[in-house]
C-alpha cells in the first residue's frame, strides 16, 4: 500500500471524504478486494474524471458532504465491528 493510499484510509477512518476517479486507466484498482468494499459501502466520492473530482471538491468545501452516514456506518460495519471502546490487539 503506498504512503498516499494509507493517507486515505487514515482519512476515511475518520470520517474525512475520499474523492477518487473511476476510469479504465485504472480498472486494475477497481478489481481489488478492498476497493470493492469501499464501493459497495457507498462511502467514496466517485467521478469518472478530473473536471468531475473538482466538483465534488468544490461541493465539498462548501461543506456539502453526502457520504458521512454512509463512512460512519462502515466505520461501525467493517472497520469497528465489535465496537470502538473494545481493544484492537
Amino acid at each position: 500500500m503506498s504512503d498516499e493510499h494509507r493517507r486515505q484510509v487514515d482519512e476515511l477512518f475518520n470520517n474525512k471524504p475520499w474523492v477518487t476517479v473511476i476510469a479504465e486507466r485504472y480498472k486494475s484498482q477497481m478489481e481489488t478486494a478492498h476497493f470493492r468494499h469501499l464501493l459497495e459501502a457507498e462511502v467514496l466520492e466517485i467521478d469518472h474524471d478530473a473536471e468531475g473530482c473538482v466538483a465534488i471538491i468544490e461541493r465539498l468545501t462548501r461543506g456539502k458532504d453526502q457520504k458521512v452516514e454512509e463512512r460512519a456506518q462502515f466505520l461501525i460495519d467493517f472497520v469497528r465491528p465489535r465496537g470502538v471502546s473494545r481493544q484492537t490487539g
